[in-house]
């Protein structure tokens, strides 16, 4: 998160909770966000006028709110950094929502049964919903890896193996 996308982000996130109509903001701006995927840059071209911007906002989307915030970057020429304000504003969501983000990986895909305990694993410890996103590592030998907020849990034949020749030393 860099300062000037969570400052935007806060704002617009404390705006949207105080006119409780964040999950409107959210569908929207996920929107734009996979508009935005495969040419980050358009609405940063130099030849896209302020009033050609509005244009493609209100072709976009009707949503007040959402409106008048995407104006006020465009205003400031903030749209460069609206993807990172777009994933910070999700930061955001997902803190009030105590949802967790968990990255797992694997050798191979996952059952539905190990995917739902690693799930239920994480529902004990506080978080209200979880978001498993599953990822397959050729490069593992078996086991997983598990990295969420800023720590990691390697339960990795590899972590294994290094366990024990650190132990053996």
């Amino acid at each position: 998160m860099s300062q000037l996308s969570e400052a935007y982000a806060q704002a617009f996130f404390d705006i949207a909770v105080e006119k409780d109509d964040l999950d409107n903001v959210i569908q929207v701006f996920s929107g734009i966000e996979d508009g935005l995927k495969d040419h980050p840059s358009f609405l940063s071209h130099p030849k896209l006028t302020l009033n050609d911007k509005a244009k493609i906002f209100k072709s976009v989307t009707e949503h007040p709110l959402s409106l008048q915030f995407l104006e006020v970057l465009a205003n400031h020429d903030r749209l460069p950094v609206l993807q990172a304000i777009i994933q910070d504003l999700k930061s955001y969501v997902q803190k009030m929502k105590q949802v967790k983000t968990v990255h797992v990986f694997s050798k191979v895909a996952l059952s539905e049964t190990q995917i739902k305990s690693i799930e239920a694993i994480f529902k004990r410890q506080g978080a209200d919903a979880v978001e498993l996103k599953t990822h397959i590592d050729p490069k593992l030998l078996g086991g997983i890896r598990l990295k969420y907020d800023d720590k990691v849990f390697d339960d990795s034949v590899e972590s294994t193996y290094d366990t024990l020749q650190q132990m053996l030393n």
